[in-house]
């Protein structure tokens, strides 16, 4: 990133031009390169896409007293925004949001045209590890009575060669999921005299997710 002075001969510039984004940073005028998604050779991005634009045409066609609710929803549930404070979504936001979750967990059927009447009031409590030379078993408790409809995803980030790695959130990556009544999950396959670490959440059949539990084992 360059700090710019004077961009194309103007006081102050926002937009794109010829692959070039400017923009500004702490009050400076700055230029980067724009960036553009990349196809990679992978299943996790375009099925997000494809998720995600079926619910943009989806949300046209629900009835206008669901779309009323889901305003309603997202203005009585604020988002934390990783700074210690929270931002607001809108009905559409909070619609795909949850459903997104809930239909890349449970199908297509699993898309809900109403916000939920309730809170999930699930979590995951304690989470712990019994490692093998290339497996890891995974076992957990849940604050209240799991059910069958919903589920506990797990997560995964490494290998890793140092067990000191603590900037894992962004790598952490879907590994599976397993009933929400189910409380153990081995992941195979692993690097001997590596670490991974590992995390693990409720989420409801309405696409509301407890936070996440994390856990660092090493092999």
């Amino acid at each position: 990133m360059a700090k710019v002075i004077g961009p194309l001969h103007s006081d102050h510039v926002k937009g794109s031009m010829s692959g070039m984004q400017f923009s500004e940073y702490r009050g400076m005028a700055v230029c980067k390169r724009k960036l553009r998604p990349v196809l990679r050779m992978r299943t996790v991005q375009p099925t997000n896409r494809a998720i995600l634009s079926w619910l943009a045409r989806s949300w046209g066609g629900e009835l206008p007293e669901n779309r009323a609710l889901w305003d309603n929803w997202a203005a009585t549930h604020p988002i934390p925004n990783g700074f210690g404070g929270t931002f607001q979504l809108d009905g559409n936001q909070a619609y795909n949001m949850l459903n997104h979750t809930a239909v890349r967990l449970g199908g297509e059927v699993a898309k809900k045209s109403a916000p939920p009447s309730a809170n999930l009031t699930k979590v995951v409590d304690t989470l712990s590890a019994v490692p093998a030379p290339t497996s890891v078993a995974l076992s957990w408790t849940v604050f209240g009575t799991g059910l069958a409809a919903d589920y506990c995803e797990v997560r995964i980030a490494g290998p890793f060669s140092s067990i000191g790695r603590r900037a894992i959130y962004s790598r952490l990556k879907y590994l599976a999921d397993v009933a929400g009544n189910i409380a153990t999950y081995t992941a195979l396959g692993l690097q001997a005299n590596t670490s991974y670490w590992f995390a693990v959440r409720y989420v409801g059949v309405d696409g509301q997710r407890s936070t996440w539990q994390f856990i660092q084992v090493q092999l």
